[in-house]
């Protein structure tokens, strides 16, 4: 849930297309959502399209090079949105090439209520520095100025379900409930009042497969995977260990013979020794309190459905509002929702419960992980709490796909999302093995040079 600005070229025919030697522009590029825009908009108009805007934080090597060591992108660090000075500089030096300029830099909802005033020089004021970079370029009014609204703009008089954009328009007075809403509202004035032909798109949560995030209210779901992923690496190991603990004990007890019981028939009662023997380890190690009981926290309750979409369906979406004809695009202030799925806490955990890969435990064992919710707001303490209890169950696909032909595609439900976070998880963990074994192989071979 971020915001952005963006302009392109738009051909005779109506068409929205970079002329040779024009160039995107994208502060905060180094995000969950701007890594994929990065990776978009090369994807579709080629090396050296994009110019990323970066304070500390570099784009990782497979963004910014290819195979052959080509540049796919520029890099241009230590630009500050709360520096008027620095965002001139980047849009000054560029100006001759620019065609469009995201700004994905600004704070989550939970962020934004912890510190309203830095939030609010980010936003509102990267968002004015942006237009008064672009005005002192002397950028014509038919360049498109694009933002990234969120579901935090709906506050508790909005729809429920099938919430639009539109509804905003029409209620501009309405209350969001939030500074983070608030601040949204203040931008969509903004570009109403500027010369530029404007567009914004509300964005609901965001998943993704990265291995970091912020501080939002829909982030919870980030969390809860992330933690079901470590509580199942780590009953992996303890119940290895475990296993491997009783298998000595049976053997040096039963003279190394083949069943748990020192005999045949042990082995070919239990269906193999091996998964017997790792079936009953399992089960002693959690009967000892070997196994960790995780819990997972939720800010939010159980019942709070949120609508989300993944990352990469949403950078294609955000691309297509930018790309379309203005003639095609008929929602009021070309304001449009971004629909990807909606789901709640108690749903997340009943999809996380499929994904449960370790050792059977007998059926009396209390579950290795499980997800604690919040009963409710408590009056301001958990703003999360309070996001979900006033932001809309779902929000609209219908404008979208019929207006720029789309809608959410690649990963299309919780299922889906839920296997390729946790299969992202699973493969740091091998990465970070791995390298801790070599690790201690290369310690190894030095003790026995010496």
């Amino acid at each position: 849930m971020a915001l952005f600005v963006g302009v392109s070229a738009v051909s005779g025919n109506g068409d929205s297309q970079l002329e040779p030697r024009q160039k995107i522009l994208i502060f905060g590029a180094s995000g969950a959502i701007g890594k994929q825009l990065v990776r978009e908009v090369t994807s579709k108009h080629g090396a050296q399209s994009v110019i990323a805007v970066l304070r500390k934080t570099p784009l990782p090597q497979t963004l910014t090079h290819g195979d052959n060591g080509e540049e796919l992108v520029t890099c241009e660090f230590g630009v500050d949105l709360r520096d008027q000075e620095s965002v001139e500089h980047v849009v000054a030096k560029h100006a001759s090439t620019i065609t469009a300029v995201w700004n994905l830099a600004a704070p989550l909802s939970v962020e934004t209520e912890a510190d309203p005033q830095v939030a609010e020089d980010v936003t509102v004021g990267g968002f004015t520095r942006v237009i008064t970079a672009m005005d002192k370029a002397d950028l014509l009014g038919s360049t498109r100025l694009l933002f990234s609204d969120s579901i935090g703009s709906f506050g508790g008089a909005a729809p429920r379900t099938h919430a639009q954009a539109s509804w905003l328009v029409h209620n501009p007075a309405q209350d969001p409930g939030s500074e983070y809403g608030r601040q949204k509202r203040r931008i969509r004035e903004l570009m109403k009042a500027s010369k530029y032909d404007t567009r914004w798109a509300v964005i609901p949560g965001v998943l993704h497969d990265d291995a970091s995030w912020g501080d939002g209210t829909t982030e919870y779901a980030l969390e809860a995977l992330k933690s079901f992923s470590e509580a199942l690496t780590t009953t992996t190991t303890t119940t290895t260990a475990a296993m491997r603990r009783k298998i000595a004990r049976d053997d040096k007890t039963s003279g190394g013979g083949d069943g748990l019981d020192g005999s045949e028939d042990g082995a070919k009662e239990g269906g193999g020794h091996g998964h017997s023997r790792g079936k009953v380890a399992a089960a002693a190690a959690a009967a000892a309190g070997v196994l960790p009981r995780s819990v997972y926290k939720c800010p939010l309750p159980a019942s709070s459905q949120l609508p989300m979409v993944w990352v990469s369906d949403l950078v294609l979406g955000l691309v297509a509002l930018m790309d379309a004809p203005r003639e095609h695009l008929r929602e009021p202030e070309a304001g449009y929702t971004l629909a990807g799925f909606s789901f709640s806490p108690r749903d997340l955990e009943l999809s996380l419960s499929r994904h449960h890969h370790s050792p059977p435990l007998s059926l009396s064992s209390p579950p290795l992980w499980r997800m604690e919710c919040e009963s409710g707001h408590d009056g301001g303490s958990n703003p999360a709490a309070a996001f979900a209890e006033l932001w809309p169950d779902s929000i609209s696909a219908v404008e979208a796909l019929r207006d720029f032909g789309w809608r959410a595609r690649k990963v299309p439900d919780l299922e889906s999302a839920v296997a390729l976070i946790l299969a992202a998880h699973a493969e740091r963990h091998l990465q970070r093995r791995h390298a801790s074994n070599n690790h201690r192989d290369g310690a190894s071979d030095g003790k026995e040079e010496l």
